[in-house]
């Protein structure tokens, strides 16, 4: 058994996947790494297997169910995340997994980012407001964030797998932003952080979460900030209260919308009107 597990969701990685697993293969912690693959139809479960990776193959679930899939073939006490077009400096995960084994009250820590474009230059580290300004650090500065934007960059996270499945894993219903919502869940039961030092490098490029599909990103955004409310007010949200499905239908107007037009107004009001329960 080891004590950490990165687990990678992969749908159509090409060309930026090699990059992503040479990184990993440069890590000074020792660990298992397990890349879904998630309905890919171009050679990303070829590429991972001759990286080292142990491949599990499903037919294309969503990030989400992805992550969680990968999470059931870890043996890892710690999961640590990253995305197919991202690259992790060597001493990443070691960094990580000293700071969680000092910090016991910490469920999960990420690090902070510097922006690569699709030729893996740095254009810098997140500004004007993609996908945050400020990368706080502290439990105070990421608990005064999350209730207005996402402070931890997705595929840069290490969480206990204990506090992971305390409070259900990822959601699939939420199409993008399933880490920010996971976020809001784990800081009710726990305390987040950020490691400094920019040793992760986020991929920014046109298929990129905030290339193309930014605008139908910040609908799962709003939705995540709306059941966090929820929570606060009366305990359980409408997620958990009606199911995914439910919450699918409903929502599903303001995404296919928000899809065709990239316009969010209204959005806010839009999902506390369909998902009025107990706000």
């Amino acid at each position: 058994m080891v004590d950490v597990s990165m687990v990678m969701p992969v749908h159509n990685g090409m060309p930026y996947l090699a990059e992503a697993l040479d990184g990993i293969a440069t890590q000074t912690l020792a660990m298992e790494l397990i890349v879904v693959d998630d309905g890919s139809s171009d050679d990303s479960a070829q590429v991972a297997r001759r990286a080292g990776a142990t491949v599990v193959a499903t037919p294309h679930l969503g990030v989400a169910a992805a992550i969680n899939l990968g999470v059931t073939h870890a043996s890892g006490r710690y999961i640590a995340r990253h995305d197919a077009d991202d690259v992790s400096t060597p001493t990443r995960l070691q960094e990580q997994f000293r700071f969680l084994e000092d910090n016991p009250a910490i469920s999960a820590v990420g690090i902070t980012s510097v922006v690569i474009d699709e030729d893996s230059d740095a254009i810098g580290r997140p500004a004007d407001g993609w996908p945050h300004a400020h990368h706080p650090c502290t439990p105070e500065e990421i608990s005064a964030m999350l209730p207005g934007r996402n402070p931890m960059i997705g595929g840069s996270v290490m969480l206990r797998r204990d506090a992971l499945e305390r409070v259900g894993g990822y959601r699939p219903a939420f199409r993008y932003a399933s880490d920010y919502d996971l976020w809001l869940r784990l800081d009710e039961v726990g305390e987040l952080a950020n490691l400094p030092g920019g040793q992760y490098r986020l991929r920014r490029h046109a298929k990129s979460m905030w290339g193309a599909r930014g605008a139908t990103a910040s609908v799962y955004a709003v939705l995540a900030r709306h059941l966090a409310a929820q929570r606060r007010s009366g305990g359980a949200d409408s997620l958990a209260r009606l199911g995914e499905a439910e919450v699918r239908d409903r929502i599903a107007g303001v995404v296919r919308r928000v899809d065709a037009t990239g316009d969010r107004t209204g959005v806010v009001d839009e999902v506390r009107n369909l998902l009025p329960e107990l706000v």
